[in-house]
């Protein structure tokens, strides 16, 4: 992956190759989760997000899921007026039947968030997700109490 210099990111965006996600999921139970599948088509996806929750969030990202379903996500383009979409596939919860493969990402914590009512965000963390494999982001509540969850971020095609 390469360094994010201005020129780098100018490029991206002259070629029109800057995509923006958000999801919020309301009220997930204590333990429960929102799962982000991403699946490149024809070209590396490069994703950073953030995400975050009302009280303490626990992230874990897996390496080629087993999986069925899950509500297809089409990111927008950054670029106004801008025809383009994003040659791969994410996917919102869909139902896991085996993670994977664990990967080094694992995060946790509680200093707020959402609406001033305390919580999690972590911001910055970053991913290339090569053609060919999938990547699971697993977001947990663990508040103790139902909360939303919620992840936001940028993605970009690999050249």
């Amino acid at each position: 992956m390469r360094v994010l210099s201005t020129e780098f990111l100018q490029g991206l965006f002259q070629d029109e190759k800057v995509f923006s996600i958000s999801k919020t999921s309301t009220s997930v139970a204590d333990g429960g989760t929102l799962k982000i599948i991403v699946k490149p088509d024809t070209k590396d996806i490069c994703i950073l997000f953030s995400f975050g929750g009302e009280g303490k969030v626990k992230l874990n990202s897996y390496l080629n899921p087993t999986y069925t379903g899950g509500t297809e996500y089409t990111p927008f383009n950054r670029v106004t007026g801008s025809t383009k979409t994003l040659k791969g596939t994410i996917l919102i919860d869909p139902t896991v039947t085996d993670n994977g493969t664990q990967r080094g990402d694992e995060f946790e914590g509680a200093t707020g968030f959402l609406t001033g009512a305390g919580g999690t965000i972590s911001s910055g963390l970053g991913t290339k997700v090569s053609v060919g494999t999938e990547l699971l982001f697993e977001i947990i509540n663990q508040r103790g109490s139902a909360a939303d969850l919620e992840v936001v971020g940028i993605v970009f095609e690999e050249e």
